[in-house]
């Protein structure tokens, strides 16, 4: 028997995420410097940047049928700045002006831009972050937007036909001469 994996479509935390990065990227002062996810250290030289991750997700089955899942996804927003200048206040007044321009952005449209997916994004905390750096040079500080974001998803054994033809690979076994065995196998995962 053969097995082939079988990828579904991307999840919608993927298509929100990049959704945000392309919204953040192209309106704020921030511009390329926004980065989904990212594994490794911010150095210094790097700031100011822009991080947008999720801490958590919630989801709520519908009783109804077919099932459809509500889920409410916890997206941060992060911009990192060191301080560059003597002027009193001004990594605050830096890091509040990126705020005011994420805030914009993101309000601008409830759905981001994905009207298919999300119904809603509103803001929930704005938080600042000192950051300690090691080599004790420059004051570095973040501001920390917190947003919930809701939309829904099918339930996996929902996808339509097409959807589900579009995932799918197909192997025929080997049959020895003159048999008229058809056997073909699909094998599902996520």
């Amino acid at each position: 028997m053969n097995y082939v994996k079988q990828t579904i479509q991307p999840h919608g935390r993927i298509a929100i995420r990049n959704q945000v990065k392309l919204l953040l990227r192209a309106a704020t002062a921030l511009g390329e410097k926004w980065f989904c996810s990212r594994p490794s250290e911010i150095w210094l030289e790097e700031c100011p940047c822009g991080l947008i991750y999720f801490t958590d997700e919630r989801a709520n089955p519908e009783s109804s049928a077919p099932r459809y899942y509500k889920r409410t996804l916890t997206l941060l927003t992060e911009v990192l700045q060191y301080e560059d200048t003597d002027r009193e206040n001004s990594i605050d007044d830096y890091l509040d002006s990126r705020a005011y321009e994420i805030e914009a952005v993101l309000m601008f449209d409830k759905q981001l831009g994905l009207k298919n997916l999300v119904s809603d994004c509103r803001l929930i905390q704005t938080q600042a972050v000192g950051i300690p750096d090691t080599s004790g040079e420059k004051q570095v500080a973040a501001v920390r937007l917190t947003w919930e974001i809701d939309y829904t998803m099918e339930d996996y054994g929902l996808i339509s036909l097409d959807e589900f033809l579009r995932f799918t690979n197909k192997i025929e076994s080997v049959q020895p001469a003159g048999a008229n065995i058809n056997s073909t196998t699909t094998i599902r995962t996520s």
